[in-house]
């Protein structure tokens, strides 16, 4: 009998423990964040997390939250669904009061669902899924959604580039990149826009796509919309002129470090333009400031959207704490979330719907480097 007690008092003490691992200590307060900072999207996801950093000694050296020292607790999900759920599970039994992730859709979709069950928020910056907030309160974003994204794509080519007859390329099974063709070919109807070819991928990590695109090429498109990640981004777009389509070529938020990939083919790269959620050449005070202090601690060639939507999220999440007034009542911050007025690097906006409504610039390669073309606001 004592040792059945004994056996229960344990159980308990390491529920107890496993609840409270890495919560706040006297003092502190620790927010968890899962992202890929292994695999294909370890650029990206270390540019999230160099920008969050920044932002966390920033506010430490501005008395912290609610005279806390805040602090993260990384976790690498290599943006895979089920290490995200693993991460999630980890971040959540540690008891923090909120966690900022993942980087992608695919893997925030998973989190996004189990987090509204546990009354957990949960914050991503570049998750832009629809679905992933639709019929969820503790979902949030400093990201625009797809459906947004793609109409600004599709308004960007009417009304700027005078496109009159487009083709997509995508990958069916891809969360981000199928909602984003669904929402340009919503709203290329609008903008009268034919989509004359529509060709896709299994994976998006195929390496050849030259049957998709000789058929593109014959099809008659001025443009083609590629909403995949940068790296095959890149490779499609090198593919595609070799194939010898001469048109523009345009992706999404996903493309944010092309420029990094475009080596000797400068060329190749013409008219090739971009959806993101800020750009380095914008003159507002807070992007030029965050920019300065960025580039004095980390390379230029990491300076992207994922970056400054890394520093935007840990500041949404201590503001959400300092006006709920606490940190560590996950409703009460959700709840601030809600009614929140952010103003950061990425635009000025409030979470209604966990969603931000934004301006959205547009990227050129210029140069084989990225520059700010335009801001387009939705019509």
């Amino acid at each position: 009998m004592k040792k059945l007690f004994l056996s229960a008092v344990l159980c308990l003490l390491g529920l107890f423990s496993a609840l409270t691992f890495g919560a706040a200590k006297d003092g502190e307060v620790t927010v968890g964040v899962t992202l890929p900072l292994t695999g294909d999207l370890a650029f990206s996801g270390q540019q999230v997390r160099q920008g969050m950093n920044m932002a966390v000694e920033e506010i430490n050296e501005n008395g912290g939250i609610l005279g806390k020292t805040l602090k993260l607790d990384f976790q690498d999900d290599k943006r895979d669904p089920t290490e995200g759920a693993n991460t999630y599970q980890l971040l959540k039994g540690r008891g923090y009061p909120i966690i900022i992730g993942s980087l992608t859709s695919g893997v925030t979709a998973g989190i996004a669902a189990k987090a509204d069950v546990d009354k957990i928020p949960v914050l991503t910056p570049t998750g832009t899924a629809d679905m992933l907030t639709e019929g969820k309160s503790f979902m949030f974003r400093a990201c625009f959604v797809d459906s947004y994204q793609g109409k600004i794509v599709a308004q960007f080519a009417s009304e700027t580039l005078k496109v009159k007859k487009a083709a997509v390329l995508y990958c069916s099974a891809d969360e981000y990149s199928l909602g984003l063709y669904e929402s340009f070919a919503t709203a290329c109807k609008s903008f009268g826009i034919e989509i004359v070819e529509k060709e896709i991928s299994t994976t998006m990590t195929d390496v050849d796509y030259s049957a998709q695109l000789s058929k593109i090429k014959e099809s008659g498109a001025e443009m083609i919309f590629l909403p995949y990640y940068y790296g095959t981004a890149a490779l499609i777009v090198v593919q595609a002129r070799e194939a010898g389509f001469t048109g523009a070529l345009i992706g999404a938020d996903g493309w944010s470090s092309i420029g990094t990939k475009v080596g000797d083919n400068v060329e190749m790269f013409k008219d090739c333009y971009f959806t993101n959620h800020y750009s380095v050449e914008d003159p507002d005070p807070a992007v030029q400031n965050f920019v300065k202090k960025y580039l004095a601690k980390y390379s230029a060639d990491t300076l992207t959207s994922g970056a400054a939507l890394g520093y935007d999220c840990v500041y949404i999440a201590a503001q959400a704490m300092t006006e709920a007034g606490t940190t560590t009542d996950r409703e009460k911050i959700a709840e601030a979330l809600r009614k929140i007025k952010f103003s950061g690097t990425s635009g000025t906006f409030t979470l209604e719907g966990g969603n931000p409504q934004k301006s959205v610039v547009i990227i050129g390669l210029v140069d084989g480097q990225e520059k700010w073309i335009t801001t387009v606001k939705p019509n």
